[in-house]
């Protein structure tokens, strides 16, 4: 029950920086310090949420 769950928070969080990164990559908005922060932190949550599925998994 859990580990559908962390797949979805992996693929949302994955899916939620690649749409900031690319967004950041078409304005060219390196100076955005706000979108930068939001886009660590949904690597990092996504990371984590990967890493949790990793230890259910076993």
């Amino acid at each position: 029950m859990l580990r559908p769950a962390l797949l979805l928070l992996v693929l949302l969080y994955s899916v939620l920086a690649l749409a900031r990164f690319a967004g950041l990559w078409l304005d060219g908005g390196a100076q955005q310090t706000f979108n930068l922060y939001a886009l660590l932190l949904e690597v990092l949550s996504a990371a984590l949420a990967w890493w949790a599925l990793r230890g259910v998994s076993r």
